[in-house]
């Protein structure tokens, strides 16, 4: 053995033992004696790049291949690091030439099918598979790459044949558990796909990584929130990253563990501090849904605020990984911001600016493709929502959209996370319709693949996925409904379509889009068609009490309202107050603990003066509806979907207008109901309208009889339809 072999020997030995960094001093001593040496100058390299240090490794290996061009473990080295540095093509023609000299090499073939597979040569990547296949079959590594080649080319059936080959031999082996329950999940087979996993960990119960899948399967087929909190939870337990903790903290929301959801976001910071995911999700959720006073109020929008700072010279610093980026954007929205203040504007560009900086580091912005006509002249106009199945945005703006004149426009509608029963309800004729759920980028090409003149939001604020693709230039001109009525703040949003009635003069001030009043309500909202059903407790009225509602969700549901109805109740002792905050009884129990110790405060006894206090189904919210006296509307976020519905009854309804357009829904109602005496000036007069509705029920009977005349008045207004038809039709007109 000569010395430069015995120094290559000991440098293997200190590899193999764990120690890298003497390795490496031991390699650079031999090549002092030996610098032309391929082996020493390989295993240098690979050290080098073990480390980080791809330049000097390159340097080293290139050394190699120098003093010998044929030498495989350096042509096998020089194809890594090339993929490293994103050079497929170069790794691609290095295993083909090491390949050449060893052409019966299972780990060189896998490692061919890798840099393959980075250049889009998916013909010789499969050969290659294939060829170790052959050689060792049932191997895993070849066995599973081909699945994953058959699940990239959509052909699920053949993944599971290579899935099984693996597992008869090495039942334990977690990523074939995984890759057999994506097979099944893109086959459709949504139920397999949850047994491979649960089988798998009966295998592997210990591997983080299967119970994430098992979370994954669990989201994607809509499982109860304590099952897919329960898969979250162990795989954090097993391996606590920062990524596992963010999804537990999103899973824990959820299942409505708002604590569980706080501690893991900050455990998730305290591994990581700079992690993107985590910093945005840490200020954006509440630490409780409900707010249990004003100074929590407070401390919330403080604490958001400070949040947002920290998310900005984070930004400012770089944003490193991509995909940690992008995974931040689409965690959550600013939603529960909206709620503690009407100032908002200032703060919704700086965010959206965020959030653009965040998408745009994985998506590129790109520019809109230029508009396509349809051969017969019409215009495409695209639709994007993840709320028009079963929602409110399909009461607020199904039907402006079903009855736009398709002779026209063509219709392209994008929703995410839905199905295709929006065909035949709001889709028609030969309107696309493309559902399910995406990422951004997929979303993004397909929106532009339908080339529209213009890209309708019917809100912005609600859903993740929708901010995201607000951050990028998808059509030459971008609008959003106002089914979420704060201005977006985004720079590619040209328009905001809201109501003429609701907005008040000089309200351009308060967006950074071009404001459009579309007519009336900017809505042509179907009366309800569902058959009320009173509530059991209302089945058998008192006639003495007076029945208020406050029946707004538990994001408006603030402590001021607490203290209006202990106003009322002080001078009106035969009040009693409904409320319907939310659908989970834990939250509701709460509301009512919170009110009833405004109530007592103010000396009133709460069992005389609360009413149901509980979420209620569609047919029992509209007889509550219809069994109301008086129906108080929330301060600072106005009703409107429900203000309609209560309305429909002819319940007669008090609101106090603010400045902004989401604190004047009830007030454009009432305007257009030709009814002034239900708007308040300010909180005092809002308290005696509603005290003196309840002590005159002569009053109360003639608001009601009024509401009952001119009601039809909120409904069906086609003015809206042939409003959106005119903006859609300008459209292509328009300047970006």
């Amino acid at each position: 053995m000569t010395e430069t072999d015995a120094a290559l020997r000991h440098a293997y030995e200190l590899l193999r033992g764990g120690q890298p960094v003497e390795a490496e001093r031991a390699c650079r001593e031999a090549l002092g004696r030996a610098p032309h040496d391929p082996r020493l100058l390989t295993l240098y390299g690979n050290l080098l790049a073990g480390r980080g240090a791809t330049g000097e490794a390159a340097v080293a290996v290139a050394s190699a291949l120098h003093a010998d061009p044929d030498f495989v473990p350096a042509l096998l080295e020089d194809a890594g690091l090339a993929l490293r540095q994103g050079d497929a093509r170069r790794a691609l023609e290095r295993c083909e030439a090491a390949l050449a000299r060893v052409p019966a090499s299972p780990p060189l073939l896998l490692r061919l099918a890798q840099a393959a597979h980075a250049c889009g040569a998916h013909a010789r990547m499969r050969a290659a598979l294939a060829q170790a296949q052959a050689l060792e079959p049932g191997e895993a590594q070849s066995g599973l790459a081909l699945a994953r080649l058959a699940l990239h080319e959509r052909r699920p059936e053949e993944a599971v044949r290579h899935v099984l080959a693996v597992l008869g031999r090495e039942p334990s082996q977690s990523d074939a558990w995984r890759l057999l329950a994506d097979a099944h999940g893109i086959a459709g087979r949504a139920a397999d796909a949850l047994a491979s996993l649960r089988e798998g960990l009966q295998h592997a119960p210990g591997d983080a990584a299967l119970h994430d899948a098992l979370g994954e399967a669990l989201d994607a087929a809509g499982a109860a929130p304590a099952e897919r909190l329960a898969a979250r939870e162990r795989a954090a337990l097993l391996a606590p990253t920062p990524r596992r903790l963010c999804e537990l903290g999103l899973a824990a929301w959820l299942a409505l563990r708002y604590d569980l959801a706080g501690s893991a976001f900050d455990r998730a910071l305290v591994l990581d501090p700079d992690y993107l995911p985590a910093l945005v999700a840490g200020f954006q959720y509440p630490r409780d849904v409900l707010h249990p006073d004003d100074a929590a109020v407070t401390a919330f929008r403080a604490a958001w605020l400070d949040g947002l700072s920290r998310l900005e010279r984070r930004i400012a610093r770089g944003l490193g990984n991509p995909h940690d980026a992008l995974a931040a954007a689409t965690l959550c929205t600013n939603f529960y911001f909206h709620y503690t203040t009407e100032d908002v504007l200032d703060v919704q560009r700086r965010y959206a600016a965020a959030i653009e900086r965040l998408v745009r580091a994985a998506v590129p912005e790109g520019i809109a493709a230029p508009p396509v006509r349809e051969p017969d002249g019409r215009i495409r106009v695209a639709v994007f929502s993840a709320h028009l199945s079963q929602h409110t945005m399909t009461r607020l703006f199904g039907a402006m959209l079903r009855d736009l004149d398709r002779s026209r426009v063509r219709l392209g509608f994008f929703q995410h996370g839905g199905d295709d029963t929006l065909r035949g309800s709001i889709a028609v004729g030969d309107d696309v319709v493309v559902a399910g759920p995406r990422g951004v980028a997929d979303w993004a090409q397909a929106i532009r693949a339908f080339a529209p003149s213009l890209l309708v939001h019917t809100d912005l604020g609600m859903h993740p996925m929708t901010q995201c693709l607000a951050a990028l230039r998808l059509a030459p001109v971008q609008a959003v409904l106002w089914g979420h009525p704060v201005s977006t703040g985004f720079s590619n949003i040209d328009a905001f379509l809201s109501s003429a009635l609701m907005e008040a003069d000089g309200a351009e001030a308060h967006y950074s889009e071009r404001l459009v009043r579309l007519p009336g309500l900017g809505t042509c909202f179907a009366a309800p068609a569902r058959q009320p059903r009173a509530p059991a407790e209302l089945v058998v009225r008192d006639p003495a009490r007076v029945e208020y509602l406050f029946v707004q969700s538990v994001f408006k549901n603030l402590p001021l309202h607490d203290r209006l109805m202990a106003r009322i109740a002080t001078r009106l002792p035969d009040a009693r107050f409904h409320l319907t905050p939310h659908a989970d009884p834990g939250v509701c129990a709460r509301v009512r603990t919170r009110v009833a110790a405004t109530f007592e405060a103010a000396g009133l006894d709460p069992a005389r003066h609360l009413g149901i206090v509980r979420g209620l189904p569609p047919p029992e919210f509209l007889g509550l509806a219809r069994a109301g006296d008086i129906n108080l509307d929330s301060i600072g976020w106005s009703g409107g979907n429900t203000t309609l519905e209560i309305l429909c009854f002819g319940t007669p309804t008090v609101t106090l207008p603010g400045r902004s357009m989401r604190t004047r829904h009830t007030a454009a109602m009432l305007r257009l109901l030709e009814l002034p005496q239900l708007v308040a000036r300010d909180l005092d007069h809002y308290v005696e309208i509603a005290v003196e509705l309840g002590r005159a029920p002569d009053f109360r009977a003639e608001m009601r009889s009024l509401i009952d005349a001119r009601k039809h008045r909120l409904y069906d207004d086609r003015r809206v339809v042939a409003a959106l038809q005119a903006f859609c039709l300008d459209a292509s007109e328009m300047q970006a």
